[in-house]
C-alpha cells in the first residue's frame, strides 16, 4: 500500500514539475493568459445562464400571460352569459308588456264598441220617437204634462248622445296611447 501511495505522490509531484521541465518554464503572462481565458469562459458561461434564466423567466411571464389571457377570456365568456340572460329577460318582460297591451287594447276596444252600441240606440230612439220639427211633436202630444215629458226625455238622450261620444273619444284616446306603448316596447325589441 505504501508503494501505491509513494507512486501517487510521484505522479502528483511530476505533474507539477512538467511544465518547468517542458523546454520553458511557464511565465507569468502564460498564467496571466490562461487566467484571462478561464475569466472568459467563465463571463461566457455567465452571459449563457443569464440567457437561460432569461428564458425560464419569459416562459413563466407567457405562461402567466396565457393564464391571464384565458382568465380574461372566460370572464368576457361569463359576461356574455349574463348579457344574454339579461337580454332573454328583457325580451320575455317586453312580450308579457305586448300581451298586457294587447289585452288593454281589446278592452278599450269593447268599450267603443258598447259605447258605439249605446250610441246608435239612443239615436235611433231619439229620431223615431220623437220627429225632428218640434211643432209637430207638441201636437202630438195629448196634455201639457205630455210636452214636458218628452221635452225632458229628449234632453235626457242628448245628455246620453254627449256622454257616449265622451266616452267613445276617451276610450279612442287611452287606445292610441296603449298602441303607442305596444309600438315603443316592440320598437325597443328591436334594438
Amino acid at each position: 500500500m505504501k508503494t501505491v501511495q509513494s507512486a501517487i505522490l510521484y505522479v502528483t509531484i511530476l505533474s507539477l514539475l512538467i511544465p518547468f521541465f517542458d523546454g520553458h518554464a511557464r511565465t507569468r503572462e502564460d498564467i496571466q493568459k490562461e487566467i484571462d481565458d478561464r475569466q472568459a469562459q467563465i463571463e461566457q458561461l455567465e452571459k449563457e445562464a443569464e440567457r437561460y434564466r432569461n428564458e425560464v423567466r419569459e416562459a413563466q411571464n407567457a405562461g402567466r400571460t396565457l393564464q391571464t389571457e384565458i382568465k380574461i377570456y372566460n370572464a368576457r365568456i361569463r359576461e356574455l352569459q349574463r348579457e344574454i340572460s339579461a337580454t332573454q329577460q328583457k325580451i320575455s318582460k317586453a312580450n308579457l308588456q305586448i300581451e298586457g297591451l294587447n289585452l288593454e287594447i281589446g278592452t278599450l276596444d269593447e268599450k267603443i264598441g258598447a259605447h258605439r252600441k249605446t250610441l246608435e240606440a239612443v239615436l235611433r230612439a231619439m229620431y223615431e220617437d220623437i220627429p225632428p220639427n218640434m211643432v209637430e211633436f207638441i201636437l202630438m202630444q195629448k196634455n201639457i204634462s205630455g210636452v214636458f215629458g218628452a221635452m225632458d226625455y229628449r234632453q235626457y238622450l242628448h245628455e246620453e248622445i254627449y256622454s257616449s261620444l265622451i266616452g267613445v273619444k276617451a276610450f279612442q284616446q287611452d287606445r292610441a296611447q296603449e298602441k303607442e306603448k305596444q309600438q315603443a316596447v316592440r320598437k325597443d325589441l328591436e334594438v
